[in-house]
């Protein structure tokens, strides 16, 4: 028997759980990526609770949640901008990965983007981080670009796709 997974639009009270995801994801991938210290003030920053609910409420992004056998397991953002669009974030926990929950979040990233007008799908991530680079490419997004951030020295790839 499989898990059945969803996906669905995220609420202002969803805040709670894309930080807890947040925290759970952020720990397993990028503490040896990034440091833990960048991970805590990145965790402590951008997934606090509260602008995490300004960001849900703006409506400046969509904002989804994936769903395994009906439990909230998974998130991603979308920005849609002048016939682009970038998905700022995915990110699945750990014991729920390699179920479909982050293809099927990338399909309905793509339905919206589509949607808004968009005909090309980006996304960035860390170099180092070879879970990422492996389901975006069996997805469809292939690399375009790299550079160096300057703030911490890591090397961010922007990969893509045409909707």
């Amino acid at each position: 028997m499989t898990d059945e997974v969803g996906v669905r639009s995220a609420t202002i009270a969803d805040a709670e759980v894309i930080a807890q995801i947040a925290r759970e994801t952020w720990t397993a991938t990028y503490a040896d990526i990034l440091g833990k210290d960048v991970v805590t003030r990145h965790l402590d920053s951008y997934y606090a609770v509260e602008p995490l609910r300004w960001r849900l409420a703006s409506r400046e992004a969509a904002w989804l949640i994936g769903e395994l056998s009906g439990g909230p397991v998974g998130y991603s953002s979308l920005l849609v901008a002048g016939g682009e669009a970038e998905m700022v974030t995915l990110y699945v926990l750990p014991r729920a990965q390699r179920q479909g929950v982050g293809r099927s979040l990338i399909e309905r990233v793509c339905e919206l983007a589509r949607e808004e007008g968009a005909t090309k799908l980006r996304v960035k991530y860390a170099v180092d981080n070879e879970a990422a680079a492996e389901f975006y490419a069996r997805v469809g997004l292939c690399e375009i670009s790299r550079r160096r951030r300057e703030s911490d020295g890591t090397t961010i790839v922007t990969a893509a796709m045409a909707l």
